[in-house]
């Protein structure tokens, strides 16, 4: 993902068939800049490209908890 153009970054959920290592995901529950569905379509993108991750949610816990 270093070779991505910093100025107009794609979402995540576009590149994740380029990601060629193991994820391990932490969000907060209550971050509203990353919301439940940019999660969800996040960890359907990295099903669909058979990159083994796993995403764990703190409930109730703001962004940089």
């Amino acid at each position: 993902l270093g070779r991505l153009k910093k100025s107009n970054p794609p979402r995540t959920a576009e590149v994740a068939d380029q990601i060629d290592n193991d994820l391990l995901l932490f969000y907060g529950g209550a971050d509203e800049g990353l919301p439940r569905e940019v999660r969800d379509a996040y960890d359907a993108a990295l099903d669909k490209a058979g990159v083994r991750h796993e995403t764990i949610v703190y409930p109730g816990a703001p962004h940089g908890f």
